[in-house]
């Protein structure tokens, strides 16, 4: 950790003196740090002292790209560049009826990626600003996208990867909406985006999670993107819509949430013969199950919603058999289906 902080200290001076040592611009200089970053982590792939540093050397390039030869490290040092992967700014205001002259942002660090997307409330998840330019946001995003995948695919235990990937999916999202549907967008239209997205992160996720059913951290992500795809927030935010419209969102997630429950239930079913139950597994059908209760429109008693309480009821009790420790917790949830 004190060698990252070090480097941390150099790195700050890369803009101006590398280009006072003909070395190089400080861009050119913080991106054979992403270089080092790369190296390292192929050695030790969950290092989060390396994940962290990689992030805070993405905002450094950023705010390098976005003031050019003007940068050094007094300057680089006032974003409040941390080491851990945050930074911050002050973000001035333009209205002159606005009472708060400035906000102070605080971010993650590929958060900072997205601060020139247009955000639409309550469709959108990364902030709003203007800090970097889109085809620097963009080059930034595809290179730290493709940077977890790759290490995802190299090891699915890593949790580093599939963390630093969820900070980014929002980002990838906003990018597809730019690209793909411009500014003429649509409730239905960016959902869709969505949940397009989501269908391709459990597609990765699938192949962790039938390699190694244990193991939990590929069902922690799993979790997240499908808590992710959910409209129930979205469709809060946005009340005045189209009834069918809203429909249509919910029926498109079902269909998402039944995809993902039939090869789970295989997957159960496969661990079960061999006679050692798949707790992660249960978990998350249970999980969709619980989703697809909520958001169907089936009559209270239907005999459907009925066999999917029952299912979820079943997945409870036997999550008490094989994980007796967590027993208690197993059975409150049961009581939401009493």
């Amino acid at each position: 950790h004190r060698k990252w902080s070090i480097r941390h200290w150099i790195s700050l001076g890369c803009p101006k003196e590398g280009q006072e040592s003909g070395n190089g611009g400080g861009e050119e200089l913080l991106m054979s740090e992403l270089g080092l970053c790369a190296e390292f982590l192929a050695l030790d792939e969950r290092n989060f002292h390396c994940w962290n540093y990689r992030r805070f050397v993405v905002a450094a390039i950023a705010a390098v790209a976005n003031s050019g030869d003007d940068y050094d490290r007094e300057t680089l040092s006032s974003r409040s560049l941390a080491l851990d992967g945050s930074w911050s700014w002050t973000a001035t205001s333009n209205n002159a009826d606005d009472d708060a002259s400035s906000t102070l942002e605080i971010l993650m660090g590929p958060q900072l990626a997205a601060v020139t997307v247009k955000k639409i409330d309550g469709i959108n998840d990364a902030p709003s600003s203007s800090y970097v330019s889109d085809k620097k946001r963009n080059e930034l995003l595809a290179l730290e996208w493709n940077f977890t995948k790759e290490k995802i695919l190299k090891n699915f235990s890593n949790c580093s990867a599939f963390h630093y990937r969820s900070k980014l999916l929002p980002l990838e999202l906003n990018r597809r909406i730019q690209e793909n549907l411009g500014t003429a967008t649509s409730l239905a239209d960016v959902y869709e985006e969505r949940l397009d997205l989501s269908q391709e992160e459990l597609e990765l996720v699938q192949n962790a999670i039938f390699t190694e059913p244990d193991d939990q951290t590929a069902w922690w992500y799993h979790r997240f993107v499908v808590t992710w795809a959910s409209p129930i927030t979205i469709l809060k935010k946005n009340m005045e819509e189209d009834e069918d419209d809203k429909s249509a969102i919910i029926q498109a997630y079902l269909a998402l949430l039944q995809d993902e429950a039939d090869p789970i239930r295989d997957l159960i079913a496969t661990e079960e013969e061999d006679g050692s139950g798949c707790k992660w597994g249960l978990l998350a059908l249970h999980m969709i199950l619980e989703n697809i209760i909520k958001l169907s429109s089936l009559s209270e008693g239907d005999e459907d919603d009925e066999m999917l309480r029952e299912e979820a009821d079943e997945c409870l009790e036997k999550l008490i058999r094989i994980d007796p420790v967590r027993a208690t917790r197993y059975e409150s949830m049961k009581q939401k289906y009493c």
